[in-house]
């Protein structure tokens, strides 16, 4: 493998023959801060070659920065015919960015000529305030509190501490293996990369093995996932401490995908939640309103039955024809109307039940309809009790007279031989009489 200029820079020694740095970061952060920013200006069809000559007449930068921040800076030379023209947009665009250098915390030097004349250093520290401010300080992780770089890096943790091949306390040497990005792709998107297939092809063949896991997952997150390859792996590998901030950039552009993904999620099953509990609120009112209808509707029938036969028992003369309302009246008194009057609890219960998830849902409270609340209901009762006497009362007149004249016929002859139909009939008149409430 042909070196890169940055294994062919990997570090100084000072007079005591200690490392000092790896002079590869500034390079590693040049290529990396370019494909961040022509990430943006790709969605204006615009590009930048070199980070340090492509700002100078702040055309770039102007629209760099209108695109990240959905702000327009103002009127500003589109074409600078003149080096007044490239100033004025320099300075344009520099005063804008000085404000984000207060909210990211950072205090370094920012001048319109460090721009316009190319500062290579201060137009890196510029980019990296810009990648703070608007891909990295916006990172929240959960409900542990931490935000921006730690809030990343415990994300990072969280999502690969499941994987063998993988711990991550960094953002520098903790990638170098390349796992960790196929941790973070294989842990949301398992069906995107084989990840047991790049570790057995790591084990076997180990020579420039993070090479490869790193140009596998760098691949699917372009092509599957339209995260932008900020990063190269041949400089990752080759470097002794790769770039934090090119890495935490690169990072970055997952936790945006992915957090976007687990928040379209969450969204997801926080609407499927509350369809479902309105779909239950609907089955529970259309319960209520079919059961207090059925209920309603039973007792019209016995107010009508009470009323209509409260008249015709009365002119009732033989035992037999008394046994259909007879039977009815005791099916509705032994029956039916204890298990009618708890049912009115029931429906009480249900409306207070409903009413109390409405509340705490945030949703208006179900009003039943006028004819089936509880108020129309219990005066359904009331009308109900109001028929049941006068009909009961109707019906024991009649039966203790129809009693009274069958034993008179037997008092007045007690000679007489009866067949068996009229001592059956007796015994009706008996047991229907005494089946009565006194």
């Amino acid at each position: 493998m042909e070196d890169s200029p940055i294994a062919r820079r990997k570090s100084v020694m000072n007079k005591g023959g200690h490392e000092v740095m790896d002079l590869g970061w500034q390079e590693m952060q040049v290529k990396t801060f370019t494909k961040w920013v022509n990430s943006h200006l790709q969605k204006r069809d615009m590009e930048i070659e070199n980070l340090q000559e492509d700002f100078k007449d702040g055309v770039k930068l102007i629209n760099l920065l209108e695109v990240i921040s959905d702000q327009k800076l103002g009127p500003y030379m589109k074409v600078c015919k003149h080096e007044m023209h490239k100033i004025q947009n320099v300075s344009l665009a520099v005063n804008f960015v000085k404000n984000f250098y207060n909210e990211v915390g950072i205090r370094a030097p920012l001048g319109m000529e460090d721009v316009h004349e190319g500062n290579l250093k201060i137009i890196l520290g510029m980019v990296w305030v810009l990648i703070l401010r608007f891909s990295i300080q916006t990172i929240t992780e959960g409900g542990s509190g931490s935000a921006g770089k730690e809030g990343l890096l415990l994300w990072c943790q969280k999502v690969t501490k499941n994987y063998a091949e993988v711990k991550i306390e960094n953002f520098h040497t903790s990638w170098k293996s390349g796992f960790g990005f196929a941790a973070l792709i294989h842990y949301h998107r398992p069906d995107l990369l084989d990840y047991a297939g790049l570790v057995k092809d790591a084990e076997a063949n180990p020579t420039s093995a993070s090479v490869r896991v790193m140009n596998a997952a760098f691949k699917v997150a372009e092509e599957s996932l339209a995260i932008p390859s900020l990063l190269d792996a041949e400089d990752i590998e080759a470097s002794t401490k790769p770039d934090e901030k090119s890495v935490m950039a690169y990072v970055a552009g997952f936790w945006k995908v992915f957090a976007s993904l687990q928040q379209e999620a969450t969204f997801v099953k926080r609407i499927a939640g509350a369809l479902q509990r309105h779909v239950e609120n609907v089955k529970t009112i259309a319960n209520y309103e079919q059961q207090a209808g059925e209920w309603r509707k039973w007792a019209d029938e016995k107010i009508e039955f009470f009323k209509s036969q409260k008249e015709a028992v009365v002119q009732l003369e033989a035992v037999e024809s008394f046994m259909n309302p007879f039977n009815e009246y005791q099916v509705f008194r032994i029956s039916q109307k204890p298990s009618k009057s708890s049912k009115r609890g029931e429906f009480k219960a249900m409306l207070s039940s409903l009413e109390e998830k409405q509340k705490s849902e945030g949703r208006p409270i179900y009003s039943p309809p006028a004819d089936l609340n509880t108020e129309a209901l219990a005066a359904k009762w009331e009308e109900l009790i109001a028929n049941e006497g006068p009909f009961e009362e109707a019906m024991m007149g009649r039966l203790k007279e129809v009693a009274a004249e069958a034993f008179e016929h037997f008092d007045k002859d007690d000679s007489k031989t009866f067949d068996a139909e009229e001592l059956e009939a007796c015994f009706q008149v008996s047991t229907l009489s005494s089946s009565l409430p006194i």
